[in-house]
């Protein structure tokens, strides 16, 4: 120990004067504001910013002086000698040396920022705060916005542990200044491995971050860099120590123990880091902890299910599964891992899934996706590029054609290929659709906002034509609510003035105004009373609820009825609109529309004022589940005021499947808030899925509105 210390001292009295001249420069920023040109910026400013000036020079310059003391001046100028024929073991000289130069590197930098952080307490608080916020890997710096939103990744280190990680980071910069400075005073031909080495690692780690940033894996980026914090400095620090003890005097032999050493170390990291990441991408359905959304496809035969991954840093993962599996329990195994549900879509045919994988969050860097359900293939990449978030995306009915709609026009592909067919200048688009196997319907927002706030145009693929169709006026502002089944009318909902009107797809004309033609005498639609939800049941049978008032989260939502109407639109067999059914929610929170369970009904989901109010269904208690909270599903029936129960504490996510006789079956699943998914069967429940995280809140904060899509 008597060595250590001897070492130690030596050491820094070497370095002393290096000490007092950063003391000396911590004191500049307090003479920055009086430099010329700085009289009309505020002085807290200036010195702010001079001290940030002089700390990276003095950093930089204190790490290229003290990196060469470790081992590399004194081996190439052969001094190295003098300290080995001395009673010193390799282990005390080496540690000794890395403890006496990384603390004069650490005294340099905080004597060189001290007489700022006096001067501006506000750093010194800064330093300490924000232990609750998530912390922000230094590879993805560009996307510490979008850490904001991620509950369950790791928290920031506390202010008691982020000296430690300080001090490991500096050593870490400190051992490779050194490594480098080895490599140059040896001139070696081991500078060939260093060279491979550096560029094979460099390869590995920025595909694995690729890998995370494609899926949105920001909690698994900040465990990889602490474990590297961790790591690099350790394995540097055994590198030098074996360098010492095997390399001795000889720069050449010194440079390739410490290099096969160092790669050693490196390649273990690595794998390890690889093989984190391959277990993070590997989740399967059985490993999901809650769901946050549920989307069938409309031939019934899969289904995508998305949320957050079981012990894997905050993940969310989402998986095509298929539905035609028995037993259900067995679909836990099933399915491929893709992204977040971020521009989902399915074709009007179920055969085929299309999807958004982004590699870069800022700027936004994305590519389509696709797999072919039909044929049974894997995912896989388009090669279409999609470099905005703010898009519009359409899958043709068989699946063959992708349409993208930004703000400079729309595009369409080839899916199977990734091949441009047609583009067309048609900017502001706002809402995009196939008419046909080769039209496509764009609405898009009128440069002269004066004369017409919304124009239709339909886009023919094969010309590559767009013609003008209809346009909403200037004067009308609302938007687009609903689409018929059969995509022929849209329901618009105008907020200037207040009206509710059913507008042709393609002219945007007027086809029936709700307003003026339904008795309305119990509905208010002065500003107190708003369109809360509406959805077509058939071509000629549409949905509407009114809510009373503008509607805040439900946490905060008071009871409150709400109207809900069946409106028979004109057919063949009906000449007029009417309402065809009304009835009245009662002391509710919610009330929306749910996928229907039958042609000739709409389901009604209803968040209840109090939990009490919805007693647990026994199939849920017979099954093993645990409730929505005050969530009640129901059947409003044409020429029924009274609304049917089917269920207490769950919700349905209907599934329509076509079969080949043109009959039209359905495959209910049912879906109890974030934590399960089950099906009916002969009166029991069978679960699909389970997860291990409950929804307990009483507040209801609008679960099932994920299952809705």
């Amino acid at each position: 120990m008597k060595a250590w210390l001897q070492v130690l001292r030596r050491e820094w009295m070497e370095w002393r004067l290096l000490v007092a001249g950063a003391f000396l420069l911590g004191w500049f920023p307090w003479a920055a504001p009086l430099l010329p040109g700085t009289d009309h910026l505020a002085p807290s400013d200036v010195r702010q910013a001079a001290a940030i000036l002089v700390l990276v020079l003095v950093g930089v310059g204190a790490v290229g002086f003290l990196a060469p003391a470790l081992l590399a001046r004194d081996l190439a100028s052969r001094r190295l000698s003098f300290f080995l024929t001395r009673p010193l073991s390799s282990a005390t000289l080496w540690s000794a040396r890395v403890v006496a130069i990384g603390s004069v590197l650490m005294f340099v930098l905080l004597l060189v920022s001290l007489p700022t952080l006096v001067a501006e307490p506000d750093v010194i608080r800064a330093l300490g705060s924000s232990a609750d916020q998530p912390a922000a890997p230094l590879s993805a710096l560009g996307e510490f916005f979008s850490l904001r939103a991620q509950p369950d990744l790791p928290a920031v280190l506390s202010p008691a542990l982020r000296i430690p990680a300080a001090v490991l980071t500096l050593l870490a910069v400190l051992l490779l200044v050194h490594w480098l400075n080895i490599v140059v005073r040896s001139r070696s031909k081991w500078l060939l491995l260093d060279m491979i080495g550096l560029a094979v690692l460099g390869t590995v780690l920025w595909s694995l971050r690729d890998q995370l940033l494609s899926l949105q894996a920001f909690g698994a980026m900040v465990w990889i860099e602490r474990f590297w914090c961790v790591g690099l400095p350790a394995v540097l620090w055994l590198a030098g120590l074996r360098q010492l003890e095997l390399g001795r005097i000889d720069p050449v032999r010194g440079h390739r123990v410490y290099s096969l050493h160092a790669w050693t170390g490196l390649t273990v990291l690595t794998l390890v880091s690889a093989a984190y990441v391959s277990w993070i991408t590997g989740g399967t359905v059985s490993d999901l902890k809650s769901l946050s959304g549920v989307s069938p496809n409309p031939t019934g035969s899969h289904m995508v299910v998305g949320g957050t991954l079981k012990g894997r840093a905050g993940l969310q993962g989402t998986f095509i599964v298929p539905l035609d599996v028995d037993p259900p329990s067995s679909v836990r195994s099933a399915g491929s891992s893709v992204p977040a549900l971020f521009h989902w879509k399915w074709s009007g045919d179920g055969s085929r899934a299309v999807w958004a994988r982004c590699k870069r969050l800022v700027p936004t860097l994305c590519e389509l996706w696709t797999q072919d359900l039909a044929a049974g293939t894997e995912p896989r990449a388009t090669g279409i590029a999609v470099r905005t978030n703010y898009i519009r995306l359409a899958v043709s009915h068989g699946g063959q054609l992708i349409a993208l709609g930004h703000n400079s026009g729309v595009e369409v592909y080839a899916t199977a290929t990734g091949e441009l067919i047609a583009a067309a200048r048609t900017p502001d688009i706002v809402d995009l659709s196939f008419l046909s196997a080769r039209q496509l319907r764009l609405v898009s927002f009128d440069p002269d906002a004066h004369a017409y706030r919304q124009v239709i145009h339909v886009f023919d693929i094969d010309s590559r034509e767009s013609k003008v169709t209809g346009r909403i006026p200037g004067d009308v502002f609302g938007r687009f609510y609903t689409r018929s089944p059969e995509g022929g009318l849209l329901l618009f909902n105008s907020l200037v003035p207040r009206r509710l009107e059913l507008r042709d797809a393609v002219s945007g004309e007027v086809v029936v105004d709700l307003t003026e033609m339904m008795d309305l005498n119990t509905i208010d639609l002065s500003s107190d009373h708003v369109l809360a939800d509406a959805r077509f049941v058939r071509e000629d049978l549409l949905g509407v609820v009114w809510a009373p008032r503008k509607r805040t989260s439900l946490a905060d939502q008071p009871t409150q009825d709400f109207e809900v109407l069946l409106l028979g639109l004109p057919s063949a067999v009906r000449p007029h609109t009417e309402i065809v059914t009304r009835t009245r929610v009662e002391q509710a929170r919610d009330a929306q529309l749910g996928a229907e369970l039958r042609t000739d009904a709409l389901t009604v989901l209803v968040t209840h004022g109090s939990p009490t109010d919805a007693p647990v269904d026994p199939l849920l208690a017979g099954a093993g589940l645990e409730p929505l909270t005050a969530t009640s599903t129901y059947l409003l029936h044409p020429g029924r005021e009274q609304l049917e129960l089917v269920a207490h504490g769950y919700i349905p996510v209907s599934v329509h499947r076509r079969t080949s006789s043109n009959h039209s079956s359905t495959a209910k699943l049912y879906a109890t808030g974030n934590q399960a998914l089950f099906t009916i069967k002969d009166g029991k429940a069978q679960v699909v899925f389970a997860g291990t995280e409950r929804d307990r809140s009483e507040s209801a904060t609008n679960d099932y509105l994920s299952f809705r899509f």
